[in-house]
């Protein structure tokens, strides 16, 4: 709901927008695309809303519940959460990260490790052109789809965000006619629990991976013929 309804209020409001960002420092590995996102539009003044309430509400809870609970937040919580989804402690078949697949077909740490960071900042790069001078119910879809790819921690119950990119690019192509392969894309993402579900847990095979990178894929093609002038905008 945050991120749809910032989305929705970022030309008009771009200050509400941030705020609702900013709510966003309870899952902080999600403000990483949504800054990207920003930076590459010059949205200055929701990237300063963002900041200022997401320290609100960092501040509000050490009011309330003291500052101890963050020194154990970064001691003890953080630490353990790593070596956890690092070493199977969650089921790499309810991960949604480029890591969890490495992992899943039998990749070690390091390599794994690797993998995510290569892909994480090549989406990272794809949403920045997209952002940059995508039409705007693609960008707004480009941001929501790169997240499986870009964030460190995603699991399967996170990938409802993913309905929003499939509305976005869906009302963008009802407008201005579909292009090869974005019905097949659109499809494959609203099967996406299922074939989670049928691949990645029963199967340990991380399909899931590449339905994500194949509708990023996609965006990148309406982009290039939004460019070329082949659709409208």
């Amino acid at each position: 709901a945050l991120i749809g309804f910032g989305l929705l209020a970022l030309q008009r409001r771009p200050v509400l927008a941030g705020v609702l960002f900013g709510g966003l420092c309870c899952k902080p590995h999600f403000l990483l695309p949504i800054g990207v996102f920003l930076l590459a539009q010059f949205q200055w003044r929701a990237l300063l809303g963002m900041a200022a309430s997401g320290a609100a509400l960092c501040l509000l809870s050490g009011l309330l519940f003291g500052w101890q609970s963050w020194v154990d937040y970064f001691s003890i919580v953080v630490p353990h959460a790593e070596w956890m989804f690092q070493h199977h402690g969650f089921s790499y078949g309810i991960q949604i990260t480029p890591f969890s697949a490495v992992r899943l077909l039998g990749g070690g740490v390091v390599i794994a490790n690797i993998v995510q960071g290569a892909v994480m900042l090549l989406t990272m790069a794809a949403l920045f052109s997209l952002a940059r001078s995508g039409s705007a119910h693609l960008r707004a879809a480009a941001l929501v789809a790169s997240f499986p790819l870009i964030v460190s921690v995603m699991l399967d119950y996170d990938l409802t965000i993913c309905a929003l990119a499939i509305m976005f690019l869906y009302q963008q192509a009802s407008r201005t006619g579909f292009l090869p392969w974005e019905k097949t894309m659109l499809a494959a993402m609203f099967l996406l629990p299922v074939l989670i579900l049928a691949f990645r847990t029963g199967l340990n095979l991380p399909v899931d991976q590449v339905v994500l990178t194949g509708f990023i894929l996609v965006l990148l093609m309406r982009l290039r013929a939004e460019r070329r002038g082949l659709v409208s905008i």
